[in-house]
């Protein structure tokens, strides 16, 4: 196992600048279809002028969205133990978010490790914030999904709530990582496990502001086709979270492609009054409008590293 890693290292170092091209055309590839394949559903329907200002709408909170999740990245980092500068920490999330598109739905996540522990954060500790972050934000979601769970459900709902909050308690967080015995999560010789000092309330509410914001973006995309009684949108937004959080959590799925769409048809022709083309073209501009922030911020994520705020790398890190 040892030799085979030594392997891959060697492989990387050799073909890394060859690697990080076909990584970024693979994405390019991949959210182009996607981009390509919603494009011909939205452009089919007949926007109003109201419509298309709604659809700037969305695509704005959704931008803001990832530029908060990626500063309560920071934050969690600094939680740690491990202060980095908030600028560092939006513009990382923002260029690795975009490989969510990938085959695995998991590349993203080892990217922002990956340029954690290049700019001197412990592996353990870059390793643990993506996965805090990723249990803080399944908490977000199952808690503003709530809103629409049936009755009938709703005890099921609260008990898997509950065993998600506890496992992000520090000591139960501390003593599951200290189980782990993937690479990822292992520390060096001579490094200090990082564990956080108090419950994560903050972080939490961090998280639930994301995702509330998802859901208000998707409001306004649905606003876009048509109106709905302001009375709705509390569902609106629980509905979407459900069928965003299973898309999240569906392993290999890129981005959720398929499984968001299916289960958000699914639940909007119980909650609303949308005729079937309308239902269809909300979902399908709801993606639209998501890649298309999710492109905006890793382009302009890039051009402020490379162009308007060059910045030692090692400099990320705050004394």
């Amino acid at each position: 196992m040892q030799r085979f890693a030594i392997a891959c290292k060697r492989f990387w170092k050799r073909y890394k600048s060859w690697l990080n091209i076909a990584l970024i055309l693979a994405i390019i590839i991949f959210v182009s279809l996607t981009f390509q394949r919603h494009w011909q559903e939205v452009s089919a329907l007949n926007l109003s002028h109201q419509g298309w200002a709604c659809l700037v709408i969305a695509t704005g909170i959704n931008l803001l969205g990832y530029l908060w999740t990626g500063y309560v990245w920071g934050y969690i980092l600094k939680a740690l133990g491990h202060p980095v500068s908030a600028g560092w920490a939006v513009r990382t999330f923002l260029q690795t978010n975009i490989a969510k598109y990938l085959p695995s739905n998991l590349l993203h996540l080892y990217g922002r490790t990956l340029a954690a522990k290049n700019i001197g954060v412990p592996t353990g500790a870059a390793s643990l914030s993506v996965i805090l972050d990723s249990l803080l934000v399944i908490a977000s979601g199952w808690i503003l999904g709530l809103l629409s769970v049936p009755k009938q459900g709703v005890l099921a709902a609260c008990l898997g709530l509950v065993a998600i909050l506890v496992v992000i308690h520090p000591r139960i967080l501390g003593f599951f990582i200290s189980k782990l015995k993937l690479p990822m999560t292992q520390q060096s010789e001579g490094e200090a496990i990082s564990v956080l000092k108090r419950y994560p309330l903050d972080l939490l509410l961090g998280e639930i502001i994301y995702v509330f914001l998802r859901g208000v973006a998707f409001v306004f995309t649905v606003w876009a086709i048509k109106q709905v009684p302001f009375a709705q949108v509390p569902r609106l937004i629980s509905v979407y979270t459900i069928a965003w959080l299973m898309g999240y959590l569906t392993p290999g799925a890129p981005g959720g492609l398929g499984v968001y769409e299916l289960t958000l048809i699914g639940l909007l022709d119980h909650t609303t009054n949308l005729q079937q083309a309308e239902l269809l073209g909300a979902v399908a501009i709801s993606r639209l409008v998501g890649t298309l922030a999710e492109m905006i911020g890793a382009f302009t994520a890039w051009a402020d590293e490379k162009w308007m705020a060059p910045v030692n790398v090692k400099e990320s890190l705050k004394s």
